[in-house]
């Protein structure tokens, strides 16, 4: 009777296994002269997980297969955004190329500062 029960559970074992299981997804994050980018945020907000780059501007993540989207954020560069296919082999060398957000300054107050009593 138990092999019965296992027999008629293996299926299931089986799929469960199978939506477990993930695929290392990595790649590299460069500016403007393909310089790479160090200790930026990457993302793939559907399933809440991501990194940071590391000093060579090179990331990975472990994901299930189907199409996700990464965000690309880092301060003073426009926001980066795509979709990578996922499958059952890993994915190696995306890169992904971010641009400089200029910020224009009209106009810059300078004010004295006080007096250093000591």
């Amino acid at each position: 009777m138990s092999l019965l029960r296992l027999l008629c559970l293996a299926p299931v074992f089986a799929v469960w296994t199978a939506r477990a299981q993930t695929v290392p997804v990595s790649g590299t994050l460069v500016i403007e002269g393909n310089e790479p980018l160090q200790l930026v945020n990457v993302t793939v907000d559907s399933l809440s997980v991501g990194t940071i780059t590391n000093l060579d501007g090179q990331f990975r993540l472990e994901l299930p297969s189907g199409r996700h989207k990464f965000s690309v954020r880092a301060i003073g560069f426009m926001p980066f955004d795509t979709t990578v296919a996922v499958g059952a082999e890993a994915v190696e060398n995306l890169v992904f190329g971010l641009r400089t957000k200029e910020h224009v300054i009209t106009e810059a107050v300078v004010i004295k500062a006080r007096e250093n009593p000591a």
